[in-house]
């Protein structure tokens, strides 16, 4: 079983539709179980991307955390299309169940075009995620900004392999929050720049990065 998580809101429904229908159509032979989050979804979206799901012999879980869980953030940069339930991303080792260790978290404006057990199966038993360096990774900004060294890097989290069982034992929804409190004022690309943060200032072995070239799933 894969074990899929989006956080999306109403406005991103139907783009998750073409993202998990392209997951479904090009993973055939794989079992999914997708995890959604969202503050709130009408029952027509739900009923439609659990068609979607079941169509291709898949399941989807809906999640619908309390309205509290984020009045720690506030979104910096939207450009219109970003709500706050991007920080759900940061909280998913709090929000899914227990008995979930590894997760693969997607953007909704994703198309997948192959096998993606390859990159499932990556081990990161000893790394919280396996993730993808950002195009930006070289701008000197973001480290004089987040104020962290260059070498630890900076990644793209748009595409996130979870290690949700170091996530639960290093309390990273926990680091998330206290980290946003105490300097939001540093942050620009809300979760994303939220993350890296937190990961450089544990260890630099922490996250397992992978080209874009390996990716199977682009934008």
């Amino acid at each position: 079983m894969i074990h899929i998580a989006c956080n999306i809101d109403s406005n991103f429904t139907i783009h998750c539709a073409v993202t998990l229908t392209s997951l479904f159509a090009n993973n055939r032979n794989s079992e999914f179980c997708v995890h959604i989050i969202a503050s709130t979804l009408p029952e027509a979206d739900q009923k439609a991307l659990s068609s979607i799901a079941e169509s291709y012999g898949n399941k989807i879980c809906f999640y619908f955390p309390e309205k509290d869980l984020l009045n720690n953030f506030s979104i910096k940069k939207s450009g219109n299309r970003i709500s706050i339930a991007t920080y759900y991303r940061c909280l998913l080792s709090r929000i899914l169940p227990a008995n979930i260790d590894k997760i693969l978290y997607m953007d909704c404006d994703i198309v997948v075009l192959n096998d993606i057990n390859e990159f499932w199966n990556t081990d990161i038993t000893q790394y919280a995620i396996g993730c993808i360096e950002d195009i930006g990774s070289d701008e000197e900004e973001y480290y004089s900004r987040l104020q962290y060294d260059k070498k630890y890097s900076y990644f793209n989290a748009g595409v996130l392999l979870i290690n949700l069982k170091y996530w639960r034992e290093h309390k990273i929804d926990e680091m998330c929050e206290q980290y946003f409190l105490a300097h939001s004022d540093r942050i620009r690309f809300n979760d994303q720049d939220l993350l890296n943060t937190n990961y450089s200032y544990l260890s630099a072995g922490m996250c397992k990065t992978r080209s874009t070239a390996e990716l199977t799933a682009t934008r």
